[in-house]
């Protein structure tokens, strides 16, 4: 009788593109995975991978094999889906990858909104699991989570971008620090507020790698504007304290901080529609883009965002 855990090891390692993220995926050792791999072709008697420069192809008898092992595991997959579509509500569970770029207010804001929508009795489960965007795609292709919220796009025959929101960047600041301006390459957003910007700005970025934090630079070196970053963090909620406290400026997609803004807690300096768009992406196995529950997920999202006045 065949080890399923070994063709569920080798059906991962084709679907992950090879061994060190399907290890990474699997959460074994590479060493390990190879191991397992060699037994089941010691079983089955036939090579599954050959070395090709520095990569590992499937032989034809690995092509083979992966496409029965793709047809079984799916086909399994697709059952516990149907299965999990046609039971009520409170016996469904949804899993929501949230990028670790998103903030976690927000994300708190949209599941509270959906579900609201249900009797208490009535409420499906949520598991909101956070990591790298490039984790989660993998675990979304995997359909280890339902819904992936990213502000980088997916695409693919897969999997399919059901929501999408354009938020405006805004540039922050404690009502006690109020900056003078000494440049004239403001961008001209800046100019029609006749708000102060001073020619140097102290800021609090993302850390790099972070989306914002590459849109922040650009927007920064197309206008011309002196800065001096003086702390990064990649947790967005710890940005927001650390402007709220005056340790400097930051910009923020405005609906992480219009709870701040509406309470004066925070300044905001130039144009409210921002001084540019930060997408944020809505993400899901194609197959199960018309959903009743990751449909109502996503309209609480544009809901949320509307009521923000995006």
């Amino acid at each position: 009788m065949y080890n399923y855990n070994h063709l569920y090891y080798f059906y991962i390692t084709v679907r992950s593109g090879g061994f060190t993220p399907a290890a990474k995926h699997l959460l074994i050792s590479q060493p390990s995975l190879s191991g397992q791999i060699k037994v089941l072709e010691t079983y089955l008697q036939i090579k599954l991978f050959r070395k090709v420069g520095r990569r590992n192809q499937l032989t034809p008898e690995g092509t083979t094999i992966y496409g029965f092992c793709s047809q079984m595991f799916e086909a399994s997959k697709d059952m516990q889906e149907s299965i999990e579509e046609q039971t009520c509500d409170s016996s469904r569970n949804i899993t929501i990858g949230v990028s670790d770029e998103i903030s976690g207010s927000l994300i708190g804001d949209i599941v509270s909104h959906f579900l609201a929508k249900f009797k208490k009795n009535k409420c499906p489960r949520v598991t909101i699991t956070s990591e790298s965007h490039n984790l989660l795609k993998e675990k979304l292709k995997f359909r280890e989570v339902d819904i992936l919220i990213s502000p980088i796009s997916i695409r693919g025959t897969e999997i399919s971008v059901i929501n999408c929101s354009d938020i405006p960047v805004v540039l922050l600041s404690n009502q006690e620090i109020q900056p003078t301006i000494k440049s004239d390459s403001i961008n001209s957003s800046l100019k029609k507020t006749n708000q102060t910007i001073d020619s140097s700005l102290q800021l609090v970025m993302p850390t790099s790698g972070h989306k914002l934090e590459r849109e922040t630079k650009e927007f920064l070196d197309q206008n011309k504007i002196k800065n001096k970053v003086i702390l990064e963090s990649n947790i967005t909620e710890s940005i927001v304290k650390l402007t709220l406290d005056g340790i400097g400026m930051a910009f923020l997609p405005s609906i992480y901080v219009n709870k701040h803004i509406n309470k004066n807690s925070l300044y905001l300096h130039g144009p409210r529609e921002g001084f540019w768009k930060y997408k944020v992406y809505l993400s899901c196995q194609t197959n199960k883009s018309l959903d009743p529950l990751l449909i109502s997920l996503s309209n609480s999202f544009t809901e949320i965002c509307n009521r923000h006045g995006l």
